[in-house]
């Protein structure tokens, strides 16, 4: 007779392992100008999935996050202001939104092979200001986080020559440019 005493090859692989990237397309903003950017998050393990993350994005106080969406449904953010000026926006992540994972089974969990989008709705406020970002995605039991995978953003800002238009003829001049100097 045989008898191992092993675990076997697709348990100890049981885990998840995402992988984040950030699909910012948008390229040079201008001051004012409000366009998306998209975090996508693959699940590359053999054989573990989860039912819940947790998404935070501590974002530069240069620009502000309007809105978020997953899988293309709104979600509710919760957000605070850091030590640093930064704002901490945070999200749970659920089975209602994994249904809708690209690649995916419908079955309300993270398998392997699937694909999420986190769609973020932004606005540059503040040529000064912090324009990066550090988004966060975890995962555990129990309430507990486990592991934590990141990606990082900046937002470009384009650079141009003043673009003064007179609108009447007291001296009264329109010297927004809407570049940042």
């Amino acid at each position: 007779t045989e008898e191992d005493q092993t675990i076997e090859y697709r348990d100890a692989l049981a885990f998840p392992i995402f992988v984040p990237q950030m699909n910012n397309t948008f390229g040079s903003a201008m001051l004012g100008d409000c366009f998306t950017r998209t975090l996508d998050v693959n699940n590359t393990g053999v054989a573990g999935f989860v039912d819940t993350l947790y998404y935070e994005n501590i974002q530069g106080a240069g620009v502000y996050v309007s809105g978020i969406t997953i899988n293309g449904i709104p979600a509710t953010i919760n957000k605070t202001v850091n030590v640093d000026g930064d704002t901490v926006i945070t999200a749970g992540i659920g089975s209602a939104f994994f249904v809708a994972n690209n690649n995916g089974d419908g079955d309300g969990f993270f398998d392997p092979t699937e694909e999420l989008e986190i769609t973020e709705s932004i606005c540059l406020m503040d040529c000064d200001g912090d324009r990066t970002s550090l988004h966060n995605i975890s995962w555990g039991c129990d309430g507990r986080f486990c592991e934590t995978v990141s990606e990082n953003d900046f937002v470009e800002v384009g650079l141009g020559a003043a673009d003064i238009t007179v609108d009447q003829l007291d001296f009264l001049t329109d010297a927004n440019t809407g570049y940042c100097q």
